[in-house]
């Protein structure tokens, strides 16, 4: 998996900032479906381990569409969970700052600290029924890698 591109994602009402694991800086792209679908072209599915990303009341809703149809792994991290994992980690304060002017929590990548993450993993098949799971972010590598 560690050749695999995690990617973060802040999703905001007119755009998306979009950071990767172990990579320098953000892209924004606009909040369009036109324009996100032009930045997952250049994405191959193969090599994304996972796509995390913030319930935003409702704005994320066209992201997570737009992953689904292109067969990319994605998981819906509530902001809760988020701060817990923060919490834990004896991090205090977000402190890394991003290119949207919001700040974005820092700390070592223990396995055993992982936040419980919802993880939608792309459908095959034609199943009508949610293919949403609640999974513990230890297991979410593993079967995006599925």
């Amino acid at each position: 998996m560690s050749d695999k591109l995690f990617i973060g994602i802040d999703v905001a009402k007119d755009w998306i900032d979009i950071a990767f694991l172990g990579r320098p800086g953000a892209v924004r792209v606009t909040q369009t479906e036109a324009a996100i679908a032009a930045w997952l072209a250049g994405l191959d599915p193969t090599e994304v381990g996972l796509v995390a990303f913030e319930p935003t009341g409702g704005y994320e809703r066209q992201l997570a569409e737009c992953l689904r149809q292109r067969g990319v792994a994605f998981a819906r991290v509530h902001p809760n969970e988020i701060t817990a994992f923060r919490t834990r980690r004896g991090v205090k304060a977000k402190i890394a700052p991003s290119p949207s002017g919001q700040n974005w929590p820092r700390g070592d990548r223990s396995p055993s600290m992982k936040p419980r993450i919802k993880l939608t993993l792309p459908r095959h098949g034609g199943s009508s029924r949610s293919d949403q799971g609640s999974v513990q972010g230890g297991n979410a590598e593993q079967a995006a890698n599925k």
